[in-house]
């Protein structure tokens, strides 16, 4: 297999927001007020940290002072809230599928990695749920939260647990439950004589600890597939322009900035648009030595 959908929230709003009654369903704000009916003293903690947005916008990003019982209070209703979210995609199926997407993905087998918390690639597209990883969902069925940690993993692979530490063991030695879900995945799916590995991102976020499983994906190309020549990254074009420019900026900061053993650099980077104007296609080829 070799073709990879990353897909994060923005997957889930291009959906939504074309049907006015579901428009922002699935924002941090209808969070927010889900948070509010089912429990005033978790919001008021939320509302009180230090750096957060009024519609909760960076939740992800922050670190609400919540004790442990209320971590596990609050990654229930969250919880709750997409569950929600997925019943009301399956009642509207219909109006949600967008064929042009379907063509793409009945074409090739896929692996998801979603940084979602709601299940819409398999309930409106049918994706297996054997092929589909999502990465802030814990074993336990729980959404995952890492409030923007940063992790250096070692040899003892201690794992973070939603947000708040179970033991006493420093940040440097532990390692994120998604980026760990992330390698499962990829070992069992990818196959290590791949020449050419085609990568959709749709709607995933530039922030935080997010583009760090999309840096844990070229470095595993790299570091097993020793016959990989070309990665073709898709990016899909939806509302404002500003995001897949910044996804080019990302990128091109990154391949430049770490030589990997490719040689997969940014001088050897061609971008191009396909015909359809949907996706932004950027080539990343290996460079070839006379």
């Amino acid at each position: 297999m070799n073709n990879i959908l990353i897909i994060g929230n923005g997957f889930d709003t291009s959906h939504f927001n074309e049907i006015p009654y579901l428009k922002s369903i699935n924002s941090f704000n209808s969070l927010k007020n889900k948070v509010e009916i089912e429990n005033k003293e978790i919001l008021n903690k939320i509302n009180n940290t230090e750096g957060i947005n009024n519609n909760w916008n960076n939740i992800e990003r922050v670190k609400p002072q919540l004790e442990e019982e209320e971590v596990n209070l609050f990654l229930t209703i969250v919880k709750n809230w997409s569950d929600d979210i997925d019943e009301k995609a399956i009642n509207h199926k219909k109006l949600l599928f967008k064929p042009s997407f379907k063509n793409i993905i009945e074409e090739d087998n896929f692996i998801v990695l979603s940084l979602n918390y709601t299940n819409l690639i398999n309930n409106i597209y049918g994706v297996s749920k054997n092929n589909i990883v999502q990465l802030h969902v814990g074993n336990n069925g729980l959404p995952y939260m890492d409030f923007n940690d940063t992790y250096v993993p070692n040899n003892n692979n201690f794992k973070k647990v939603f947000g708040f530490d179970i033991e006493e063991i420093a940040n440097s030695q532990k390692i994120a439950i998604g980026l760990e879900k992330e390698k499962e995945i990829l070992k069992r799916q990818i196959n290590k004589n791949e020449t050419e590995v085609n990568v959709y991102i749709f709607g995933a976020s530039l922030d935080g600890v997010d583009f760090k499983y999309f840096k844990c994906l070229i470095y595993y190309l790299n570091n097993n597939c020793k016959y990989m020549q070309d990665i073709n990254i898709y990016i899909k074009r939806y509302g404002n322009n500003c995001e897949e420019f910044e996804w080019i900026k990302k990128m091109k900061t990154f391949f430049s900035n770490n030589p990997i053993r490719m040689n997969l650099r940014y001088n050897n980077i061609k971008m191009e648009e396909n015909k359809d104007e949907e996706w932004l296609n950027i080539i990343i080829s290996r460079k070839v030595v006379y």
